[in-house]
C-alpha cells in the first residue's frame, strides 16, 4: 500500500475507533488465532467459531460460515466480491477504488467488519454465540446514525477556533493534534489495557514544532486498569524526556481524569493502587519546571495510540527510530491538520545552518 492509501483510512466516514480498527487489519495487527499461534506455540490457529479452519483475517471476515451469512444478508450483497477474497489488503484496495461503491457503502463495509470482530470476541470471551442478524442490524444502524450526524453538523465556519473561550472550556471531540511553539517539544503518550491478561501496551511519541518525528518508544507491562495504564504511559514519557535531556516539553494524554489529578496535584483522587505512580509523575513535574501536561481528545492522540496498538502483538518493545509506513501516514496527516509542513521545516533548517 502507498502512503496515500494509508492516509485515506483516516478520511473514512466512520468514527475514529473504526478507522483505527481498519488500519489494524491492514497492518496485520489484530489478534486472530492464526497470528497468535505464530507467536505462542501453545496457541491453536483454528477458528474458535467453526472449529474447522485456520482463523486468518480472510477466514474470520469472509469465509467462516456465519460471516458469509452476514454479507449475503447485508444490503451490500455479493457485489463487493467477498467470496473471492484471498488477500484482505488486495481486496480493500480494489473495493475502495471501485466507483460503484459509494462513500456510504464503504462506511457500511467498515461498520460490518467492526461488528463482525465484536461478535467474534463476544464468543471468545463471553461464550455468546455470534448472530448474523445482530451484526447486520448494528452495522446498518451505526452507519445511518453517523451519516445523519454529518448532515446535522454545523458548517466549519460556525465552529469556534482553538484559541476561543469555547474551545478552552470544553475541547471539541474532533480536535486534532496541534504543534507546539518553536522552543518546545510535544510528547504524546497513550496506553491500551487488556483486562483478560492484566497486561498493557504503551506508546510514546515525541515531535517538534513542525510535527516531525523525533523519537518513539513502545513497551509491554503489567497493569490492573485502564487508568493505571495511562498513568504508567505518562510516567514513562516523563522519564524518557528527562533521560534525553529535554527541558521544555508539553506532554499530552487523552485521559482527562489523569490530567486533572496531575494538574491539580491531587493523587488521592485516584484509586489507591495508582497513587504511587501519580506521586512520581507529580514529583517529576515539580522538578522540571519546563514540563507541562495537557489533555487532548483521542483524535489528537491517535499516533501514540497507534504506536501502542501496533506493537502489542509483535512484542517489538523499545525505541522506535523509524516508524512504519502506516504510522508515517498518520504523522503526515497530523502535520497537515496542524498546518505545518516539511517545506517550513526545510526553510527553518536553512536559516539555522546559515547562522
Amino acid at each position: 500500500m502507498t502512503a496515500s492509501s494509508w492516509g485515506a483510512i483516516w478520511k473514512l466516514k466512520v468514527i475514529l475507533r473504526v478507522q483505527h480498527f481498519i488500519w489494524r487489519i491492514l497492518n496485520n495487527s489484530i489478534a486472530t488465532n492464526d497470528l497468535l499461534s505464530r507467536r505462542l506455540r501453545s496457541r491453536t490457529s483454528i477458528c474458535p467459531i467453526c472449529d474447522e479452519f485456520e482463523e486468518s483475517v480472510e477466514h474470520l471476515f469472509f469465509h467462516c460460515s456465519w460471516t458469509r451469512c452476514v454479507w449475503f444478508g447485508s444490503p451490500l450483497g455479493v457485489r463487493i466480491g467477498v467470496m473471492r477474497v484471498r488477500n484482505f489488503k488486495h481486496w480493500w484496495l480494489q473495493i475502495t477504488a471501485n466507483k460503484d461503491c459509494s462513500p456510504r457503502d464503504i462506511s457500511l463495509i467498515c461498520w460490518t467488519l467492526w461488528f463482525l470482530w465484536k461478535q467474534r470476541n463476544e464468543w471468545v470471551f463471553n461464550q455468546v454465540r455470534p448472530s448474523p442478524y445482530v451484526v447486520i442490524a448494528l452495522a446498518l444502524n451505526s452507519n445511518s446514525e453517523y451519516w445523519d450526524s454529518l448532515d446535522a453538523a454545523p458548517p466549519e465556519s460556525d465552529i469556534a477556533p482553538p484559541d476561543s473561550d469555547a474551545s478552552a472550556s470544553l475541547p471539541s471531540k474532533g480536535t486534532h493534534w496541534f504543534a507546539p511553539t518553536a522552543e518546545y517539544l510535544k510528547v504524546n503518550c497513550d496506553g491500551s489495557f487488556y483486562a483478560e491478561s492484566t497486561t498493557a501496551s504503551i506508546g510514546v511519541v515525541c515531535r517538534n514544532n513542525y510535527g516531525e518525528f523525533i523519537w518513539g518508544f513502545v513497551d509491554m507491562l503489567k497493569s490492573i486498569s485502564a487508568f493505571m495504564t495511562e498513568a504508567l504511559a505518562l510516567k514513562k514519557a516523563l522519564m524518557l524526556a528527562m533521560d534525553l535531556g529535554h527541558d521544555k516539553v508539553i506532554f499530552e494524554t487523552d485521559c482527562l481524569a489523569l490530567q486533572k489529578c496531575v494538574a491539580e496535584r491531587s493523587p488521592d483522587a485516584a484509586d489507591w493502587k495508582c497513587r504511587s505512580i501519580l506521586f512520581d509523575v507529580i514529583s517529576f513535574l515539580n522538578v522540571q519546571i519546563g514540563f507541562s501536561i495537557s489533555y487532548t481528545p483521542r483524535r489528537g492522540n491517535r499516533v501514540a495510540d497507534s504506536f501502542a496498538e501496533a506493537y502489542k502483538e509483535v512484542y517489538s518493545i523499545g525505541w522506535v527510530v523509524r516508524p512504519s509506513l502506516a504510522l508515517r501516514s498518520l504523522l503526515t496527516l497530523d502535520r497537515q491538520e496542524a498546518g505545518v509542513s516539511r517545506e517550513a521545516a526545510a526553510v527553518s533548517d536553512l536559516g539555522t545552518s546559515g547562522g
